[in-house]
């Protein structure tokens, strides 16, 4: 999973983590709160996810960081595609 920066608290033994990662985002996945492209996912212990556009993920990070929810930051890529 390249360029997607994976913040996890309390992680599970590596194989563990290896085998529940979730695909990467791609332009079809869409921000819950705005319809944007996702940039950000967040994992939810039960296995569910919310995905965010930058601004929304960025503005969901203290929230998200505080009841240790996994956060997968792939908003770096907005410059790549910005370059083409």
């Amino acid at each position: 999973m390249s360029g997607v920066e994976v913040t996890r608290v309390n992680a599970p033994a590596p194989e563990a983590t290896r085998a529940q990662l979730p695909e990467p985002l791609t332009a079809a996945d869409r921000c819950d709160r705005c319809g944007a492209q996702a940039y950000v996912r967040a994992v939810f212990p039960e296995g569910t996810d919310l995905l965010f556009c930058a601004h929304h993920g960025r503005e969901a990070a203290p929230l998200l960081a505080a009841r240790g929810i996994e956060v997968q930051d792939g908003s770096e890529r907005l410059a790549e595609d910005a370059r083409g």
